[in-house]
């Protein structure tokens, strides 16, 4: 028989300050992409020579074939349903097909009454197979009070393949409604949540509140109904006040991790609005705290978006990540458009807000590679008549980055995959744009440019097509800015932030400077691709070679003129959501390999180990348990938490976080180390 040594294992508080953050930060931004930008004005109806000029109430998806479809209306209160695929990732789309068209039908009300339909949204079920949802409602009849509530509704058609064709619609709820859409939770159950206005005034007008539909068959059924009513529906969110009722167009998700289900819905008309309405996994909705003659839920499970913000029509997007978007056309801070906000991964905490541009009543969705599309409509004019465009632009993810201690990769411009990569992205201001990536050594601070122009300028460093870093380093005194930059000459700036004032530093150190260029430089004469560029800045630059107590972010800006000529000087642009002058919005990176910082005893008793076993004093506490090792690479995520858990991992130190069933990190970070003896 053999004999093993017992293994012990203690637990330590490691500090990593600059490894995780303490508060929920959102470690994300949306770099809109004006390259992108589409505003599409007129259409060809499929197999027909017709054109029309108008369109409302835009969705756009990435399906599973890799096309992403569209689905609109096309008039303000409905008309007839349509959808366009891309298959370029939206530089192009298809002629509309019109899946579902107006017609005459009898009503309660007239023998021939309008059928029309209304604000579509769809949900891609995996395979191929996609359920598309809208409002159907008799013109007349729907403004009667006795017949409203039959003469309005819920359909729902089904694609087999990927909309290219659709089965027979079929009506799923009787009720007066608007703006229904799909929440998919990881049981499988399919949820339907719609602006629900059955109740109405004497002058018809409704009193909306927020309802929800359940399917577990994959939208075959409702409610366990073929066709179900709004008598059958649940009510999960109303605000009631002397002038009306208030909450409609929902739009939500499961959160990752077991976080919760959350929608994003607007209160019209009342003095805040958009707002977050929650619900734990495990209530899935059943709550005691919402009711339809006093309105609900409590405001533990309902907060504002941004109390800057006042805006309708929200749409809510759930990134791989787990951050959440919300994009909302309103004004922020008094500036009106279509704004973007990030939330972390309880919907809590929305920051970084930006507008793409002006329009409304549109979506927001992840579609891979690091890239979401925003659409919607807008208003434009031809002589005196006024037509509805849609809009489109896709914006790149920027992550918070772990730097490896390496070589950053300098590749020429036309290898150089734009649609593919994961470099940090600045480009929403001008057809300029460019793509950052860092690296490290011990005796130095490197990043490589990859920047895109069609007609490159190089005066100054600053005064120029060029990336400017903006990088914060702080250390437990003090925190020191610097701002550094290379032009397509080669030409390389660093600038320290002293008394509020950026004084410009020797560089005659830095002399491992590359530039690849494809063009000529300060000649309007012909069409330039850009330059790449990477530069080696020794630490002594940047206050030393970096410690483990040290945090650091980066800021992005971009240069960019639009003459050759010295003057004027280059206009500057930003990073959206961030600001400039303020560190804390700025991006947190990490130097991965510093070493192991201080170590410390905990204090900790709710979760210790013994061996390969992780006890836990109140599992039901905890939402999960993710062990990294020193690099920031996760090794594990446990999920459920029970009281013991047994891991494998080789003997070393590693990095313990714990998040509770709220989303909330704990105080400390924790680590294991194994002693043999």
């Amino acid at each position: 028989m053999k004999y093993f040594k017992y293994v012990f294992c203690v637990l330590i508080v490691l500090n990593l300050s600059c490894f995780f953050s303490e508060s929920k930060e959102v470690n994300v931004r949306i770099s809109w992409d004006k390259n992108s930008y589409h505003e599409l004005r007129e259409y060809k109806i499929s197999g027909t020579s017709s054109y029309l000029k108008t369109a409302y109430y835009p969705r756009i998806k990435r399906l599973g074939d890799g096309s992403l479809l569209m689905v609109f209306m096309n008039g303000q209160l409905g008309n007839n349903i349509y959808t366009r695929k891309s298959i370029d990732d939206g530089k192009t789309w298809s002629d509309a097909i019109v899946v579902r068209k107006q017609s005459k039908e009898t009503s309660p009300t007239l023998a021939s009454d309008n059928v029309l339909y209304a604000c579509p949204d769809f949900i891609d079920l995996g395979s191929g197979e996609i359920l598309l949802a809208y409002q159907w409602r008799y013109s007349n009849a729907y403004g009667s009070a006795e017949f409203t509530n039959v003469s309005c509704g819920i359909e729902i058609m089904r694609s087999l393949d990927y909309g290219q064709t659709w089965q027979t619609p079929r009506k799923i709820y009787k009720g007066r409604c608007w703006e229904p859409s799909f929440i998919m939770l990881p049981s499988g159950e399919l949820q339907l949540i719609y602006t629900d206005s059955h109740d109405v005034n004497a002058d018809v007008k409704s009193q909306p509140c927020v309802s929800l539909l359940r399917s577990f068959d994959r939208g075959e059924t409702w409610q366990g109904k073929a066709l179900c009513s709004y008598q059958d529906a649940e009510l999960l969110s109303r605000i009631v006040d002397a002038n009306g009722t208030y909450d409609g167009m929902p739009v939500g998700k499961a959160l990752l991790n077991d976080n919760g289900i959350v929608y994003a819905c607007e209160s019209y008309g009342y003095s805040q609005s958009p707002w977050i309405i929650y619900s734990s996994i495990g209530n899935n909705w059943v709550y005691d705290d919402v009711y339809f003659g006093t309105g609900g839920p409590d405001s533990n499970r309902r907060w504002l978006v941004d109390p800057d913000f006042k805006g309708a029509a929200p749409y809510l997007e759930v990134l791989p990540t787990g951050e959440v978007l919300v994009q909302s056309n309103g004004s922020y801070k008094n500036q009106s458009g279509m704004w973007a906000f990030i939330g972390d991964a309880t919907a809590r905490n929305f920051t970084c807000a930006s507008t793409p541009y002006s329009a409304w009543w549109g979506s927001i969705q992840y579609i891979g590679n690091y890239e979401i599309i925003s659409c919607g409509n807008q208003s434009y004019n031809i002589g005196s008549l006024e037509y509805q465009m849609l809009k489109v632009m896709k914006g790149k993810l920027n992550y918070a980055r772990e730097i490896n201690k390496s070589s950053v990769e300098l590749q020429s411009l036309g290898s150089f995959t734009r649609e593919i990569n994961h470099d940090w992205f600045i480009g929403e201001k001008s057809t300029s744009s460019a793509y950052v990536n860092f690296g490290y050594s011990d005796t130095h601070f490197e990043y490589t440019v990859h920047l895109f122009d069609s007609i490159l300028t190089a005066y100054t460093p600053v005064n120029a097509d060029a990336v400017v870093l903006r990088i914060s380093r702080k250390s437990p005194n003090a925190t020191v800015l610097y701002q550094i930059a290379v032009n397509a000459n080669g030409k390389f700036s660093l600038d320290k932030k002293t008394d509020y004032t950026w004084i410009s530093q020797d560089v005659s150190s830095v002399n491992e400077i590359t530039v690849n260029m494809q063009g000529t430089i300060n000649d309007a004469s012909d069409i330039d691709l850009g330059y790449a560029a990477k530069v080696r800045i020794p630490w002594s630059l940047l206050g030393g070679y970096p410690s483990s107590t040290d945090t650091f972010a980066i800021h992005l800006m971009l240069r960019s003129k639009n003459t050759v000529t010295e003057s004027p000087t280059a206009v500057s642009s930003s990073v959206a959501g961030e600001n400039a002058d303020d560190p804390t919005t700025w991006l947190s990176i990490h130097f991965a390999s510093l070493g192991t910082g201080t170590i410390e005893t905990s204090t900790d008793k709710n979760i210790f180990v013994n061996g390969n076993t992780i006890h836990v004093t109140n599992p039901d506490e905890m939402n999960n348990i993710s062990i990294y090792n020193l690099s920031g690479q996760k090794l594990l995520n446990i999920i459920p938490v029970h009281a013991e858990q047994t891991v494998t991992l080789p003997d070393g130190c590693f990095i313990l976080v714990s998040r509770d069933r709220f989303g909330n990190s704990h105080a400390n970070k924790y680590t294991f180390k194994s002693f043999k003896y």
